[in-house]
């Protein structure tokens, strides 16, 4: 779905019933070989599997409990959400976005701020951030888990149209 108020760079309610059937239905496989089979593999056969149900059943459990994990921009800034909590870069601090692309590898979609406006960056928004100042919000490549060239060019349009900082090209 298409909401020109906001675009969504991750929406963990995509991927974590894939994550979870996947981990319930390894795990069933898993365990009814270790059930079925003779010798020594069938008890580390049986301890996967239920490792692997658990899995499932704990991510089902804190998915529902603390609900989905989307990152957005929004014209507000970007949005670190779990659930009902919400955590800002907001607009006022971003100075760009753009692609940053290093030598030898692939072009990253990144988000430059001011620290001065920021102060500590949101606990969630952390694990982006590649150095002060800047956060990492994508790969660009074609393969699978990369951001397609297409995307980047909606997100271009969607920042320079809300004005969330200049749009920017940079090599390292």
């Amino acid at each position: 779905m298409h909401n020109p108020r906001e675009i969504v760079l991750s929406d963990s309610s995509t991927y974590a019933p894939l994550g979870i059937v996947a981990c319930v239905f390894g795990g069933s496989i898993a365990a009814g070989a270790g059930l079925l089979t003779d010798g020594w593999y069938s008890v580390p056969l049986l301890v996967v599997g239920v490792l692997l149900i658990a899995l499932g059943v704990a991510i089902g459990v804190l998915h529902r409990v603390q609900g989905a994990a989307r990152l957005r921009i929004t014209e507000r800034g970007l949005i670190h959400s779990i659930g009902d909590e919400e955590r800002v870069l907001p607009k006022e601090a971003i100075t760009g976005i753009g692609l940053l692309r290093p030598r030898g590898g692939p072009a990253e979609l990144s988000v430059w701020y001011d620290t001065a406006k920021v102060g500590e960056l949101p606990k969630p928004l952390r694990h982006f951030e590649r150095e002060r100042g800047r956060l990492r919000l994508g790969v660009v490549m074609d393969e699978v888990g990369g951001m397609s060239q297409r995307r980047v060019r909606e997100i271009r349009e969607y920042v320079q149209r809300h004005r969330l900082g200049e749009w920017r090209n940079r090599r390292l």
